[in-house]
């Protein structure tokens, strides 16, 4: 019996370790975890604090593009962004100064198309003063053709009068007929 006791000492002995390790690793175990669920935790926080931020880093200065471009909505062409505000290379930045170079080209495709309005109205002014020069110009015409007519109709009426006086007055109301002629050709071609 001496072997078996031995074995028996020996296995309890074996037990009793294994039991005082298994009781470690179990404890180790539950340390890693709480160990685990805490930078677990800590990680989470840690993420939700930078997305917080880096959404923050990302939304203000969307949110100063946004205001000025209600501005420039409403026809504010003067302001621009402070570009210093957006950092230097970040995509905030590329995108102001993209946003600052259109509202430039808005104000000088606005101040050129106010300086064609502006040659325009000027031009129509022109237009409507030739326009009343030359309706002026064809009332007077008008006028002096009316008078012409009336004293080539005297003429004729004293021509024809004189050539029932004599012969030589007949030659000469013939002249004055012809004089006549040209006349009215000549008012026809006025009058065209």
């Amino acid at each position: 019996q001496g072997f078996s006791d031995v074995l028996n000492d020996y296995t309890e002995f074996l037990r009793e370790r294994l039991a005082e390790r298994s009781e470690h690793i179990l404890n180790l175990t539950n340390e890693t975890v709480g160990v685990t669920i805490t930078l677990t935790l800590a990680v989470i926080v840690l993420i939700v604090l930078i997305g917080f931020f880096a959404t923050r880093g990302i939304t203000k200065p969307l949110n100063k593009i946004v205001s000025l471009a209600e501005e420039v909505s409403r026809g504010d062409l003067s302001k621009q962004l402070n570009l210093n505000e957006f950092g230097e290379k970040s995509e905030t930045a590329v995108l102001a100064k993209a946003f600052n170079q259109m509202i430039g080209s808005f104000a000088a495709m606005f101040v050129e198309f106010s300086e064609g309005v502006s040659k325009l109205n000027m031009a129509a002014e022109d237009l409507v003063s030739a326009a009343n020069q030359v309706k002026l110009s064809s009332d007077t015409q008008l006028e002096s053709s009316e008078v012409a007519a009336t004293g080539m109709e005297e003429m004729t009426s004293s021509s024809v009068s004189i050539a029932d006086s004599t012969e030589e007055t007949k030659h000469n109301g013939l002249k004055v007929q012809e004089a006549s002629s040209d006349g009215n050709e000549r008012i026809k071609q006025l009058m065209r």
